[in-house]
């Protein structure tokens, strides 16, 4: 499991529509589909927002991903060249 989640600025306008609890839910839905979980989406307007944050959340895993797996292969080939002109 990755470390960190991107965040992004323009979710503020759809997080300040929702309640304290909403938005509070929404951020833990973050942390749970960051660990593999169900979110948990107890009304409609908070399903709406999840469908939209959701597949940016899994096309940002699939970039962590495929740039883990070429840093791992790059490591197994001995990782990056040493500067033959010492920069």
């Amino acid at each position: 499991m990755k470390k960190s989640i991107l965040i992004y600025s323009d979710w503020e306008e759809d997080i300040k529509l929702m309640t304290p609890a909403e938005s509070q839910n929404f951020m833990l839905n973050i942390f749970r589909n960051a660990r593999g979980e169900e979110p948990y989406l107890p009304t409609r307007a908070e399903q709406m927002h999840w469908l939209q944050i959701k597949r940016i959340l899994e096309i940002n895993k699939e970039k962590y991903e495929k740039r883990a797996q070429r840093s791992r292969e790059n490591g197994a080939l001995g990782g990056r060249p040493n500067n033959p002109t010492g920069y």
